[in-house]
């Protein structure tokens, strides 16, 4: 897993979380690019997953069984002021150049994703942080189920963004 960055100010989502995860890249790019290459990596079968998942949640009476996966995000065009909205998520809180707070909630979890930059002599150190809060077994259950594609989702998503 690995340290986070910024934990201070991720602090009361990271104490809370039943579930944690941190993937790392190195890259030249800055948050803004970080977040953009990250929240508009969907390849195609990252949407058949999306797909998949519209009966696995309606199954699980989910309140929000589609994702809605808006236009891909552009750098200059992401809103980071609190409760706006990139993509699917909602904007908790953010500081430019450092960390981006976002979460997605329903009645069986809620989800927060952090993407941190630590600036590196040679390349930024670039953080996608998976934090994850129970609401009732089916959230639990859900988890489980989507947890080995979550892994390769979030891998994908890091690696994009390291290249902005």
């Amino acid at each position: 897993m690995g340290e986070v960055a910024y934990a201070a100010e991720l602090g009361e989502v990271l104490s809370t979380a039943d579930e944690f995860d941190v993937k790392t890249a190195f890259g030249e790019v800055e948050l803004r690019e970080f977040a953009a290459g990250a929240l508009g990596w969907s390849p195609a079968w990252v949407k058949a997953l999306f797909g998949v998942r519209v009966v696995f949640a309606a199954m699980l009476r989910l309140d929000k069984p589609a994702v809605s996966m808006n236009a891909r995000p552009t750098p200059e065009g992401m809103d980071f002021t609190p409760g706006s909205r990139i993509s699917f998520f909602t904007v908790v809180r953010a500081e430019e150049g450092r960390y981006l707070l976002l979460e997605a909630a329903d009645n069986h979890l809620t989800g927060y994703l952090a993407l941190t930059v630590e600036p590196g002599e040679r390349s930024n150190r670039l953080s996608l942080v998976t934090m994850v809060k129970y609401h009732r077994k089916a959230g639990r259950a859900y988890y489980q189920v989507i947890k080995p594609f979550h892994h390769l989702i979030v891998t994908g998503m890091v690696q994009a963004g390291a290249r902005g």
